[in-house]
């Protein structure tokens, strides 16, 4: 199941909305599929495309390696 939404980078000083999906999702964190650059350790805010009243401010933990299976995925954890 992938659910439309989107990452704002920098929600404090200059956010920016970035389209992607949500992959999977516990209570605990996400993993998300898209094409853009997020490093470990960034606090981003993630929103439902179809639900914006609903926003999760997340920490990214993993990032998917260039050439692997998981490439364009991101794993964040929520804080």
């Amino acid at each position: 199941m992938q659910i439309p939404a989107c990452v704002v980078t920098d929600p404090n000083r200059n956010p920016n909305r970035i389209p992607c999906l949500i992959v999977d999702f516990t209570t605990k964190g996400f993993r998300l599929r898209g094409n853009f650059n997020l490093s470990c350790g960034q606090v981003v805010q993630v929103i439902l495309e179809h639900q914006p009243q609903i926003s999760v401010q997340s920490r990214v933990v993993w990032v998917g390696k260039a050439d692997s299976k998981p490439e364009g995925e991101f794993g964040l954890e929520v804080v």
